[in-house]
């Protein structure tokens, strides 16, 4: 007679095994229709240039859900508008709200199973699984919660961004750059005015609001995993109550613990245990695996697209030129112009100040010329602050 705990635990490792095998094809079926040659990295390439080919291996064997995390981050929500962050956002927290209601109900389906008639005559194991099923779950609704908190006050899609971006160095310092730029100069460029074509960056006049949008970043792996955190959890319990369910019902079978039911009562229930817990896994599972292997491939085909466009934009356009020491060198520009902009104003002003104490010291003690050196500094004024607003303008 097959042991119930060899049998369970065979069962679920052949089925994790088997979705694992189909995620493995799915994703080296989406990397070999990648072209040979890109203009900019992709996300695979940046994920272990970032962590190293280790870390990328286990974390694509291991948890494939943050390396998805991170493709989508960046291939959708980095390159988006405002629009797509506040999206991303109010989907993520109506996600954590799904997380918390099914935790919860897992939890209580735990508990209850540990009241089940004959769990004590049965192996510990059945017990140690659902009480691991009961605290992953109960900790999944409250991460849950914690995480709907800490990204329902990210407000603005800059500090949505924020969050999602690994802080590297290239990235902290366009930032700063942009930062600098905005604390100089905080007004909003004319939306009227005509701003220049700069190709392949399209940056234009400098607005702040869309220069920070452009800055190249990379999505930062423990944002993901905090994102997958909960959800992870949810299979981590699920899976753990049906392992301590299929012992508990084999322990109940091989022991005849049940003495008031038929003789193979126990054994036909825990046949058709693992009959219906195959079956209906595989009728979810296969065909999400196999319509995961179509949308990779058709994301596959669009972002082929994408790069080689890139790839003629830049050819045709800039020879040898980065976006971004293009966006920096903008940056440095306008900070500059800025810079001598507000200079000269100051060196107006000094002027001004200088030619009125001049007049007052010459004029003041004569009463009967008042007017006339009345008339003659707002003459001065008008005429040296027109050079200063022509040069901040």
């Amino acid at each position: 007679m097959a042991d119930p705990i060899s049998l369970t635990s065979g069962v679920i490792g052949v089925l994790s095994l088997g979705f694992r095998v189909l995620d493995i094809t799915k994703q080296y079926l989406g990397s070999v229709q990648k072209p040979k040659k890109f203009t900019q990295q992709s996300a695979d390439e940046r994920f272990r240039m970032h962590y190293g080919g280790f870390t990328t291996l286990m974390v694509k064997m291991l948890l494939p859900d943050a390396f998805r995390q991170v493709q989508l981050i960046e291939e959708r929500i980095f390159p988006g508008g405002d629009e797509v962050a506040i999206t991303f956002r109010s989907s993520y927290i109506s996600d954590c709200n799904m997380t918390a209601v099914a935790g919860a109900i897992i939890a209580q389906v735990a508990i209850t199973a540990l009241s089940l008639p004959f769990l004590s005559e049965t192996h510990w194991a059945a017990r140690a699984f659902w009480m691991a099923s009961l605290i992953s779950g109960a900790l999944s609704v409250y991460f849950a919660c914690l995480l709907q908190r800490t990204v329902g006050v990210l407000y603005r899609a800059e500090d949505i961004r924020n969050w999602l971006t690994r802080p590297d160095e290239q990235t902290l310092k366009m930032l700063a750059l942009v930062d600098a730029v905005k604390q100089v100069d905080p007004q909003e460029p004319d939306p009227h005015q005509q701003q220049k074509d700069l190709e392949p960056t399209g940056l234009g006049t400098p607005d702040m609001t869309q220069a920070r949008q452009r800055i190249p970043r990379s999505a930062s792996l423990f944002s993901a995993l905090v994102m997958i955190a909960p959800s992870s959890m949810i299979n981590i319990a699920l899976g753990a109550f049906l392992l301590g369910l299929g012992i508990y019902l084999g322990f109940l079978w091989t022991r005849h613990l049940d003495t008031q039911g038929g003789k193979n009562d126990s054994r036909d229930v825990f046949i058709i245990f693992i009959i219906s817990t195959v079956i209906i896994i595989a009728l979810y599972a296969t065909p999400a695996a196999y319509k995961g292997l179509e949308i990779s491939s058709i994301e596959n085909t669009n972002r082929n697209i994408v790069e080689r466009n890139k790839s003629k934009s830049v050819e045709s356009n800039v020879v040898g030129a980065q976006s971004q020491d293009i966006l920096i060198q903008t940056l440095i520009d306008t900070l500059h112009q800025t810079t001598l902009a507000q200079q000269a104003a100051i060196k107006a002003n000094q002027q001004l100040t200088a030619e009125i104490a001049k007049l007052a010291s010459e004029y003041g003690s004569k009463p009967a010329t008042r007017a006339l050196v009345d008339d003659e500094i707002l003459q001065q004024a008008h005429e040296s602050s027109t050079p200063a607003r022509n040069a901040g303008g």
